[in-house]
């Protein structure tokens, strides 16, 4: 098989990456930068290295993931992400672990935000796990670390607090990290979740947009089979779920917040939370509410 199409192989099959959505010319460019990287004389010696060399795959991925992220992006999703959890504060009271998947986590900017709102609710961090995901090592090492340039938070107030800054950075507030795992984990890996208890909350945001049809629909079957019947899926602003799968968008603007069809155990619950946003205009829940 030609190198760059084996490469192009894997990329597709194995991370559903949709390399027209990428860019037409993202793959060879990035090819012939890791060529010379590693001081090679031509792409069928770099095939044959990537072949064998498991960092040269990471490293190569790397280049080929758009990992852009800051704290809060799309405020209004987290405004319905503290009215959901207010709602249905006596779940978390009585015992009920709270579980949320960031799913991908980039370098963890999102994982964090959300890990702030439920702190500033007072939830107790035994009661939460958040499992955090994303394919590239590089950027779970630094999420892990939580350590972030302040522009991370795009000169915005934070809906709540993160960290304490110093000296142009901002470090995670260690009462965060308990409620946080970063792991390495695939979106197409559907075995990597067939054994895992379902989730309250799934963050899965611009990640669809550079997956190719057959991977998206997987990708949503898997979503879909891993969220719990009351749950809600937050996706990014050009993302829907495919119109055969009984999902309805929630009635908040930019918050691109999806529940399946209503249930009457939720009905009520869903209603108020449109009706409370209905003009989102973010607050800061270190205010109070």
């Amino acid at each position: 098989m030609n190198p760059m199409a084996e490469i192009r192989r894997w990329l597709e099959e194995t991370y559903g990456l949709n390399l027209e959505v990428v860019g037409a010319d993202a793959l060879e460019r990035n090819v012939s930068r890791r060529v010379r990287a590693r001081s090679l004389n031509a792409v069928a010696d770099y095939a044959r290295f990537w072949r064998e060399d498991a960092d040269e795959r990471d490293l190569l991925l790397q280049e080929m993931l758009v990992g852009e992220t800051w704290f809060f992006r799309e405020p209004p999703a987290f405004e319905v992400l503290k009215q959901w959890l207010l709602a249905r504060m006596a779940r978390w009271i009585s015992g009920h672990r709270l579980r949320i998947l960031i799913l991908p986590c980039a370098s963890g900017e999102e994982a964090w935000s959300v890990a702030a709102v439920v702190h500033a609710l007072g939830i107790p961090a035994d009661q939460v796990e958040i499992e955090a995901m994303d394919v590239n090592p590089m950027a779970l090492a630094q999420a892990r670390e939580g350590t972030y340039p302040l522009r991370k938070s795009k000169d915005q107030t934070p809906l709540a607090p993160i960290g304490t800054p110093s000296g142009g950075m901002i470090t995670v507030d260690p009462a965060l990290r308990p409620m946080v795992h970063f792991e390495r984990g695939n979106a197409m890996d559907r075995a990597l979740f067939q054994s895992r208890r379902p989730y309250d909350l799934i963050f899965c945001r611009n990640l669809l947009i550079y997956m190719g049809p057959s991977a998206r629909r997987c990708v949503f079957e898997t979503l879909c089979s891993s969220l719990s019947e009351e749950g809600l899926l937050f996706l990014g602003h050009a993302e829907q779920p495919p119109p055969d799968q009984g999902w309805q968008r929630l009635r908040v603007s930019g918050a691109f917040a999806w529940h399946r069809a209503k249930p009457d155990a939720i009905k009520d619950l869903i209603e108020g939370i449109a009706q409370t946003l209905a003009a989102p205009s973010p607050g800061d829940l270190t205010k109070g509410d």
